[in-house]
């Protein structure tokens, strides 16, 4: 009977333990479920966040593209802007020149005219000779030189 009684303790205290680690085994698949849970829900965040990533990656690729677009067509306006420059320079020159290299000899020849009389005025407004002379000996020339002093005195 000794035997038995011991024989039944250690049975009890099997399915004890069989319990005990069937409980444990249950907490662990517990933890292991709510650890699933955790990483379903992050990895559910983290294709979220890829799917926007690569929303944003083909927004930058699209930016970048007009980037590249508007740049070539500031760049071809420039050339353009700088061509139509130089044109318009040019174009200016040759009016410009164009407009000196152009005489209008019928208003050079009343210009010519005009010209003519006023010089034939001013031939008749012009003394003659001996009238030049008369009045070089009528200017008083301006003394070089020191004042004699005794002169000045006498003077005064």
């Amino acid at each position: 009977m000794a035997a038995e009684g011991t024989g039944g303790d250690e049975e009890t205290g099997g399915t004890d333990l069989v319990a005990m680690l069937v409980a444990k085994l249950a907490e662990k698949d517990a933890l292991l479920a709510a650890r699933e849970a955790k990483l379903a829900e992050r990895n559910a965040r983290l294709a979220e966040k890829d799917a926007r990533l690569a929303e944003r990656d083909v927004e930058l690729a699209e930016q970048s593209d007009r980037i590249d677009e508007l740049t070539s067509e500031r760049d071809r306006l420039r050339r353009a802007y700088e061509q139509l420059k130089e044109e318009l320079l040019l174009v200016k020159r040759r009016l410009f020149v164009a407009k000196a290299e152009r005489v209008d000899t019928t208003q050079l020849e009343l210009e010519f005219a005009e010209l003519s009389k006023r010089l034939d005025a001013l031939a008749g407004a012009v003394p003659d000779e001996d009238d030049d002379e008369a009045a070089r000996r009528k200017r008083k020339r301006k003394p070089k030189g020191r004042r004699n002093l005794a002169e000045a005195e006498a003077q005064a």
